[in-house]
């Protein structure tokens, strides 16, 4: 039985080598083991649900959808931008008769979330404001922007931009990311 022993633990040796070559295809991971491809849904899936939480009634369209990888921008650390994180965003255009309604309604928006644990910062301009919202809870991070345009609300809009954690890839010109940008 001491044969058949040995060609038992050779074969687990091949297969347990196969395994981890064919694993290893699947794309590049963090330290923390998350690979971009495991970033990208919850990135969506978070944009689609601040979408869903603007009031209907408001929204004239729904344009501008982003989904791509984006450097980290550690150029120093990381000058072949191995470094990436998902970004999902969409432009919320309003039919609004006045600025205050965008406001308000980005104001309603951010403070649904807030409602469920995450933490804003706000930046206002003359022109709107951007919120960036936070939690201890999600790897990824809310950037709502409420653009109120010109007069009588013309141009109004809320940018929805989630941001998901930064990890290792092979590349901006990987099969890896080609394949999720694609």
């Amino acid at each position: 039985m001491v044969k058949g022993d040995r060609i038992f633990k050779t074969t687990l040796v091949v297969l347990s080598i196969a395994l981890a070559a064919t694993l290893s295809g699947c794309g590049e991971e963090s330290a923390s083991g998350e690979r971009i491809v495991d970033t990208k849904g919850p990135a969506q899936i978070l944009r689609n649900d601040a979408a869903s939480r603007v009031d209907k009634s408001l929204l004239l369209s729904a344009d501008g959808k982003t989904d791509l990888s984006e450097g980290c921008g550690l150029a120093d650390k990381d000058p072949d931008g191995l470094m990436r994180y998902w970004h999902s965003g969409i432009n919320l255009n309003l039919d609004t008769s006045s600025a205050d309604a965008a406001t308000s309604e980005g104001e309603k928006l951010v403070a649904s979330y807030v409602k469920d644990g995450w933490e804003a910062t706000t930046q206002s301009g003359s022109t709107g404001s951007t919120t960036i919202l936070e939690n201890k809870e999600s790897e990824q991070e809310i950037r709502v922007t409420v653009t109120t345009g010109g007069g009588g609300g013309l141009g109004a809009a809320i940018t929805v931009d989630v941001y998901g954690p930064c990890v290792e890839t092979g590349g901006p010109d990987s099969e890896e990311i080609k394949n999720l940008e694609g």
